[in-house]
C-alpha cells in the first residue's frame, strides 16, 4: 500500500507559523488496490455486516485511517490521541473513515460514546443510515437529539450545530465515556451562522477535562476525546479549524501535495462542458439522451444546484418517452424520498435528479 510519510516535528518547525504546515502528514494514493475485508484486523461482526451489504473491500483512505486509529489507541489508555484530519475530495468514502473506528470501538467497550456533528439535517440523517446498518447487530444507540433517555454511555450522536449547543446547554451528553468527536464536512460546519457553538463545544471540552496545561491532563482520570476533521477543502485553507485546541494534528491527504490536479480514483472519469447557462438544461438533456442511447442499461445521477432547476429539468427530461426520471429533494417526505431512491435502485428510472444538498453520500 503506497504510502508517503510527509513528517514534520511537531516541535521544530523554525519559520512556519500554521498549524498544517507543521502537522505530520501522509498522502495517499487513491488509485491504489482496494484492501479485501479478510486482510483488515477487524471485528467478525462488522465484516459480516459489511458483506451482507456488499461490500467486500476498503478504499485505500478508508484503510489507512482505520489502522492508523487502531493502532495509536491500542493499548494507549493513558496516551491522549492524535487529533486527525481527513482532506479529501468527494466520493472517497469519507463516511466510513469515522464509522468504523467507532464501531470497532463500541464492540471493545460498550461504555463508549462518540459525537458526530454535521452541518445540516439531510447530512445527520444520511450519516445515520450508515449507522443503521449495523445498529441492530450491535445494539448501538444512535441519537439525532435528546428526547429520549440521554444517561446511557453508549450513545452515538449525530448532530447539527445548533442541536449541539442545545444539548451541550442543556447538559444532556454524557462526557464520562466520550472517546471520538468527528467533524463533518467541516469546511461548511465553520462556516455556520451561529458560529457560537465551537466556543461552546470547547468550554464543555475544557470544563470536564481540564486540558489546557500538562498538569491538568496528568490529573484527568478518562481519556480525552479525539477529534477528526474532514472536508474536501482543509488544504486551501487550513486555519478555519485552529481554534479547536488541535492535539498534535496529523493530516490525511489524497491530492498532490502542490497546486496540481487533484488525484483521484482512476475508476472515475470528469469532463466539465461551458455554455451559455440558458441552453444548459436543453444541453443537458441531450447529453442524456445520447448516454441513454449508448449506455442503455446503465443509470445516471445527476445534481442541480436547487430546487427549482430541478423541476425545470425533470419536466424537460420526462417528455421523452425513453427517459423514466425520479426527483429527490428536501421539498419530498421521507416515504416518497424512499420510494423514488429505491425505484432508482431497482431500475424502474434510469435518471435520478437531485439537489446539491442531499449530494452527500
Amino acid at each position: 500500500m503506497p504510502l508517503l510519510n510527509l513528517a514534520i516535528e511537531q516541535n521544530t518547525c523554525p519559520g512556519k507559523t500554521s498549524w498544517f504546515d507543521c502537522a505530520e502528514k501522509f498522502l495517499i494514493f487513491p488509485d491504489s488496490d482496494l484492501i479485501p475485508l479478510s486482510d483488515i484486523d477487524i471485528a467478525k461482526s462488522i465484516k459480516k455486516k459489511l458483506k451482507h451489504k456488499g461490500i467486500e473491500s476498503l478504499f485505500p483512505l478508508q484503510y489507512k485511517i482505520y489502522d492508523y486509529i487502531q493502532n495509536d489507541s491500542q493499548d494507549k489508555y493513558f496516551k491522549r490521541a492524535r487529533d486527525i484530519c481527513i482532506c479529501s475530495p468527494t466520493g472517497c468514502g469519507k463516511t466510513f473513515c469515522y464509522v468504523l473506528p467507532i464501531l470497532q470501538s463500541y464492540l471493545k467497550s460498550r461504555a463508549t460514546t462518540s459525537i458526530i456533528i454535521a452541518p445540516s439535517i439531510v447530512l445527520c440523517q444520511q450519516i445515520v443510515s450508515v449507522l443503521n446498518i449495523f445498529s441492530r447487530k450491535f445494539d448501538v444507540d444512535i441519537r439525532m437529539s435528546g428526547n429520549h433517555d440521554t444517561t446511557k454511555d453508549h450513545i452515538i450522536w449525530v448532530l447539527t450545530p445548533l442541536r449541539l449547543k442545545e444539548l451541550l446547554y442543556k447538559q444532556q451528553i454524557n462526557h464520562m465515556n466520550l472517546k471520538f468527536i468527528i467533524f463533518d464536512e467541516a469546511d461548511k460546519l465553520f462556516d455556520q451562522k451561529h458560529g457560537d457553538w465551537q466556543k461552546i463545544l470547547c468550554e464543555f471540552l475544557e470544563n470536564n477535562f481540564k486540558i489546557s496545561t500538562i498538569e491538568n491532563w496528568l490529573k484527568c482520570i478518562k481519556p480525552i476525546p479525539q477529534k477528526i476533521f474532514l472536508s474536501a477543502t482543509l488544504k486551501d485553507e487550513p486555519e478555519f479549524i485552529s481554534e479547536m485546541n488541535l492535539f498534535q494534528p496529523v493530516i490525511f491527504l489524497t491530492d498532490k501535495n502542490d497546486n496540481s490536479k487533484p488525484v483521484i480514483n482512476s475508476n472515475l472519469k470528469e469532463s466539465f462542458l461551458t455554455c451559455d447557462p440558458i441552453y444548459k438544461s436543453l444541453i443537458l438533456a441531450h447529453i442524456v439522451l445520447k448516454y441513454m442511447k449508448e449506455h442503455s442499461k446503465l443509470s445516471i445521477l445527476c445534481f442541480v444546484n436547487n430546487v427549482n432547476v430541478l423541476k425545470r429539468l425533470s419536466r424537460l427530461l420526462t417528455q421523452h418517452p425513453d427517459i423514466k426520471v425520479s426527483r429527490h429533494c428536501s421539498e419530498m417526505n421521507q416515504n416518497k424520498k424512499n420510494h423514488n431512491l429505491n425505484r432508482f435502485t431497482n431500475g424502474k428510472t434510469n435518471i435520478m435528479i437531485t439537489t446539491d444538498s442531499l449530494s452527500r453520500g
